[in-house]
């Protein structure tokens, strides 16, 4: 079983510890507690004058972040340690650094912490953006680490004995914000997230076509896509995606301007479909025989 917790406010550096060890141990008083200490230790090193100007904390703000110094001193609780992926050290080892040797990760850019670790021998992102647990697979991991340096990210290898998962020591009955999800669930969840976001790039692209072509006083034409034309399963869902869209969007009166008459004869206000709309101002009966629900489409500007 997989640990998550999904994303509450700006609390991601408590789902990411939490999700680094797999249970709910620590809330955001806990680390908030951490970050206070620091915080005393810090002005006890600095003269009263300096101490009294440096102001707010540097390790928590009001809004739930929390510094590296505080995620730190919460993994030495466990006898854990967390060094920068980029360490001189860690470069320098026979035969060079290797993720896959590791069991553990730790990623920030700006205000954003999320875990990335080995479970029963998977890797798992465990981002609390995302909805579930996403499994990368082993060849990809080291290609997604470099990614994410390319973005900004800050890495961080963690290094100690993990704790094992509450679940697998019959222990998952946990009280805690997060969840318990089997791989297959997890698995399941990223498919159903895919999906509604290729849902929603269908609706936006189609919803720019209309906005575009009503602004240049033209129409939208949806033609059949070739077979051959057709390359891979992202290609796939997409045009299923858009067919999916074609039975559930609505399209706007402005987009109905030019006289479209529904079932019920009343222009522009006849919950049309962006397929029947397209073929109502196009040519009517043509388009309207053209068009099947199950097959894939392309969408054109008809105002050349």
């Amino acid at each position: 079983m997989l640990y998550h917790e999904k994303q509450v406010a700006a609390l991601c550096g408590v789902h990411c510890i939490n999700t680094l060890l797999q249970g709910p141990y620590f809330s955001e008083l806990d680390l908030a507690q951490i970050g206070h200490e620091l915080d005393q230790l810090e002005r006890q090193m600095l003269d009263p004058e300096t101490a009294a100007a440096a102001g707010q904390s540097g390790n928590l703000d009001e809004s739930g972040m929390f510094s590296i110094q505080v995620l730190t001193k919460a993994l030495q609780v466990w006898g854990l340690t967390a060094i920068p992926m980029d360490n001189r050290e860690l470069r320098e080892v026979p035969g060079g650094f290797d993720p896959q040797k590791e069991q553990a990760f730790i990623c920030n850019l700006q205000e954003h912490w999320f875990t990335i670790r080995k479970l029963g021998g998977e890797w798992y992102n465990f981002n609390s953006l995302y909805p579930a647990p996403e499994h990368l697979s082993a060849f990809y991991l080291t290609a997604y680490l470099d990614s994410l340096k390319q973005q900004g990210y800050t890495i961080f290898v963690v290094r100690g004995d993990l704790p094992l998962s509450p679940a697998a020591t019959g222990a998952g009955d946990m009280d805690g914000p997060g969840r318990w999800w089997s791989p297959d669930e997890a698995k399941e969840a990223h498919k159903s997230a895919q999906d509604s976001r290729n849902l929603g790039r269908a609706k936006n692209a189609m919803e720019g076509a209309l906005a575009r072509a009503a602004a240049a006083g033209g129409a939208i034409t949806l033609r059949k896509r070739a077979a051959q034309q057709m390359d891979g399963d992202e290609d796939a869902e997409l045009a299923a995606a858009i067919a999916a869209s074609m039975q559930d969007i609505q399209v706007p009166a402005a987009a109905a301007r030019g006289g479209a008459a529904g079932p019920s004869g009343a222009a522009g206000s006849s919950g049309l479909s962006y397929a029947a709309a397209a073929a109502a101002q196009s040519d009517p009966v043509a388009h309207r025989q053209a068009i099947d629900r199950d097959d894939n489409f392309e969408v054109y500007d008809d105002e050349d």
